[in-house]
């Protein structure tokens, strides 16, 4: 990998950027700047990245190895299309699109991510307890599974320092922004977990609290082929942050707290098993970066999948549909 594009500079295009110097300093990287100028501050505009483009066009030509996707959802789709038409592998962060995009364009993408490697960014599969979890309910270690509840609950105006939330892409309805795509890693885990669901029902609701044009709480019910009850309640207007997996089953219990990053399974008889893994921000966002390097210098399968990834926006599309 000699050169990677980075398009967008926001928190996330930030965070890869500081990766990517941290532990890959021979790497050149370039930065696509979004059109839309009132999403940064004027400090972005000054650092010492290797190149600054502003069109697609341009940063094609510099010939990159690979790009990252983290601008604004509602310009994911034109440029992972730009790119992945030219066979530049692409890691699009999620989420992968916003759902009110061309359905002739959504299918471009899906004939081109045939021809060249792409990711779609869902940082959590990357998280060795989700690989815990996944082997738990395979060995069925707590039987017949009943219900799942994917809870996620925090506070908007702190999510980045010396930003106005109110200006940032998650707030913005019309950048892709709202607490169904944002937060839309719930959807991604119970998809991941419990396969193809299927929605029963959908609350989504702007409190008001932020004063933004996008809804800020939602809550999901839905069930997969085995009639599992799965409930999914997402919001960004409430403290203290929490956020956690619980799934129970005939024989026990399985509670996974994402912020204590510890898993725990208790069984009906009294036994109790405690899985942890510490890892810092930075360390997920490595190791999504490294899978997505292995996918274009050794071919290996994408964690998250274009497939996968529109189910998620499928499933919020039809929500927002019920209301």
């Amino acid at each position: 990998m000699d050169k990677i594009l980075i398009c967008s500079l926001g928190s996330i295009g930030k965070r890869y950027k500081k990766i990517i110097k941290a532990k890959w300093p021979e790497v050149e990287i370039g930065v696509l700047r979004s059109r839309d100028k009132s999403i940064y501050t004027r400090r972005d505009l000054v650092d010492e990245c290797t190149k600054y483009f502003y069109s697609i066009k341009d940063a094609i030509a510099w010939s990159p190895d690979g790009a990252i996707v983290c601008s604004p959802a509602n310009m994911h789709l034109e440029q992972a299309n730009a790119l992945l038409s030219v066979k530049i592998p692409a890691l699009i962060e999620k989420p992968l699109i916003t759902g009110e995009e061309k359905e002739s364009e959504i299918e471009r993408l899906i004939e081109l991510k045939n021809k060249t490697a792409v990711e779609v960014g869902y940082v959590y599969r990357h998280h060795p307890l989700v690989k815990e979890l996944k082997n738990i309910l395979e060995r069925k270690e707590i039987g017949l599974i009943v219900d799942a509840d994917f809870y996620c609950g925090s506070w908007l105006k702190e999510w980045r320092d010396n930003v106005n939330y109110k200006e940032s892409v998650s707030a913005r309805k019309e950048l892709g922004g709202g607490a169904l795509l944002e937060l839309s890693h719930e959807i991604d885990m119970a998809h991941y977990l419990f396969g193809k669901l299927s929605l029963k029902g959908a609350n989504i609701i702007n409190t008001g609290l932020l004063q933004t044009n996008a809804e800020d709480m939602a809550t999901l019910l839905l069930t997969n082929s085995q009639n599992v009850s799965i409930c999914i309640r997402v919001n960004y207007c409430s403290k203290p942050s929490k956020r956690h997996v619980n799934i129970r089953g005939e024989l026990g219990e399985i509670i996974w707290d994402l912020i204590e990053q510890k898993l725990t399974v208790v069984k009906s008889d009294g036994d109790r098993i405690e899985y942890s893994q510490i890892l810092q921000r930075d360390e997920l966002f490595e190791k999504q970066l490294l899978h997505f390097f292995e996918i274009i210098e050794e071919q290996k399968r994408p964690k998250c999948s274009i497939g996968e990834a529109l189910q998620v926006v499928r499933c919020i599309q039809k929500a927002r549909n019920l209301k």
